[in-house]
């Protein structure tokens, strides 16, 4: 497997152990400086700004904000901007999906429609006058974080704000969040959703948050997803991609960890759209 981010795994593991001071001991936050370090190299006007992770319950990973605090008003300290002038369409925004990485536990037709829910639920909500849009996916093949690191994918399109990446495997799960790739470290993450701000500081409607530039998210093939139309309570490795999904379309949207831990062990994932 070519890992294009930093060479090679072991150059990613090494990054981890130099930062680890910095980091306050945390590889994840080691990784987001690697991949700010390679897009301001190859000169990107793009830096990712944090990762939300959702942990299964049963590792470390629970709902874990790196580089922000899991409480606070529950926004994310950069928003999505209805006059930001780098956006093909500032009045709205524009998502679409990978339908290369699939799960093969339940059938691919059905996946894309899982994720249009999510983000269908979010916009029922009226938090804002912004239309949500499906745009025509350029390539089967979406991401641009698992391209950077070598797990496919393809670079940003304009008009394009929201990719869903799809589903990944279990080493690229080690390679976001684990000092030592290759660890399983990794397995307990449900899912990941990354924010890319624009270099600079851009601010282009002054309301004290860096405006978002494009949103990523990432399901974990490892774990067992089913497609049942019950929401919530799983597992034992098992889990509802409806209910992940529908969590991570609302970090998507702007909407960050906050209260109790977002998923109890056996109990389910407990959402606040």
């Amino acid at each position: 497997m070519t890992i294009r981010k930093l060479t090679t795994i072991a150059a990613l593991g090494a990054l981890s152990m130099t930062t680890t001071a910095l980091a306050e001991g945390d590889p994840a936050v080691a990784f987001l400086d690697g991949l700010n370090t390679e897009l301001a190299a190859s000169g990107y006007q793009l830096r990712v700004d944090q990762m939300e992770l959702l942990g299964s319950g049963e590792g470390l990973f629970m709902g874990r904000t790196v580089r922000a605090s899991d409480h606070g008003n529950k926004q994310l300290p950069s928003d999505w901007s209805p006059v930001d002038p780098n956006r093909v369409s500032p009045s709205n925004i524009g998502y679409a999906i990978d339908t290369a990485d699939v799960t093969v536990d339940f059938p691919a037709a059905e996946q894309p429609d899982v994720v249009r829910f999510g983000l269908e639920t979010w916009d029922q909500q009226q938090c804002s006058d912004i239309g949500i849009v499906e745009q025509p996916a350029p390539a089967a093949d979406l991401g641009f974080v698992q391209l950077i690191v070598g797990f496919g994918g393809s670079f940003p399109s304009p008009g394009i704000d929201i990719v869903h990446g799809g589903f990944l495997p279990q080493p690229f799960w080690d390679i976001i969040a684990c000092e030592v790739p290759g660890s399983g470290c990794g397995n307990g993450i449900l899912g990941v959703n990354f924010t890319f701000t624009w270099t600079g500081g851009q601010d282009s409607d002054a309301n004290g948050r860096n405006d978002t530039a494009l949103k990523e998210s990432y399901y974990n093939d490892e774990f067992t997803w089913v497609n049942d139309g019950v929401l919530g309570e799983r597992g034992d490795g098992v889990f509802d991609f409806a209910t992940v999904a529908l969590h991570e379309s609302g970090h998507a949207l702007s909407r960050a960890h906050f209260g109790d831990v977002a998923i109890h062990h056996k109990k389910g994932l407990r959402t606040s759209p």
